[in-house]
């Protein structure tokens, strides 16, 4: 399950609300700020978020740079398996290469958006599908033309692993029970500042504000980061649509335009 802002809004809003319900009934005295409170929980308290905070954005940061070099694989394939179908008869060829301009095309259009959500689409399973039985059924009347299409065979299993993977990294995400930790030592880091007594100058007010927004925003760079497909930063399917411009180019190359 890929976090939303929406979430993320309503979990800031319980945890801020919770922060103020502590402050209020739990505020420290002057005379605290250096007991176990200053010496001990406070120094555990940012170990432990910096380190959840740390290990949190290095496995969203990977698994969105995984997806990124899965999806420059896969539009290698693709191309792969087009210079491919120049060996094989001309009807066979441009069935294969029709099917597989409609796999790429629809894996645009339509696996994109659903991977934001930590899915593929229907029409995705069933372009490749056809992409699969049109190689599958090019002739093979002698030894080099059963050759040609083995190499085509395994070119499309690669398309195949491909989305196996686009699948699995676009349900990736950062463990809950991390998020959860950073979630909850930073609603400490960010409130203990203000819980703490004293006369309050504007340059305390100042810094504490400043503690908060720092916090908040680390936290939210955990929900940017957890899905590849998804916020700030998402994987695009520019290297597909590439791609797609090259098939242009081959048939220009080859001759079919």
């Amino acid at each position: 399950m890929t976090l939303s802002p929406l979430s993320l809004l309503i979990a800031i809003a319980v945890l801020t609300a919770a922060g103020v319900v502590i402050v209020r009934r739990f505020g420290f005295k002057p005379h605290e700020d250096g007991g176990a409170i200053g010496n001990l929980i406070i120094p555990c308290l940012l170990s432990i978020y910096l380190i959840a905070v740390a290990m949190g954005i290095v496995i969203g940061w990977e698994n969105n740079r995984q997806a990124a070099d899965d999806v420059v694989a896969e539009a290698t394939t693709a191309t792969d398996l087009y210079w491919s179908t120049t060996t094989f008869p001309a009807r066979s060829g441009d069935q294969v290469r029709r099917e597989l301009r409609t796999y790429i095309e629809t894996v645009i259009r339509n696996d994109w958006p659903e991977m934001r959500h930590g899915e593929l689409s229907p029409a995705g399973d069933s372009a490749l599908g056809r992409l699969r039985a049109s190689v599958a059924q090019v002739p093979t009347s002698d030894q080099s033309a059963a050759l040609d299409r083995m190499v085509a065979r395994q070119e499309v299993s690669g398309l195949v692993d491909k989305r196996i993977e686009r699948a699995d990294s676009a349900q990736n995400h950062i463990p809950r029970t991390l998020v959860l930790i950073t979630a909850v030592t930073a609603l400490a880091i960010a409130v203990l500042p203000f819980g703490m007594g004293g006369t309050r100058t504007r340059a305390g007010v100042f810094w504490s504000v400043t503690n908060m927004v720092i916090v908040a925003s680390t936290v939210a760079a955990l929900v940017f980061l957890d899905n590849p497909y998804a916020g700030l930063i998402p994987v695009d399917s520019e290297p597909l649509e590439e791609a797609l411009a090259g098939f242009d180019r081959i048939d220009q190359v080859t001759g079919r335009l």
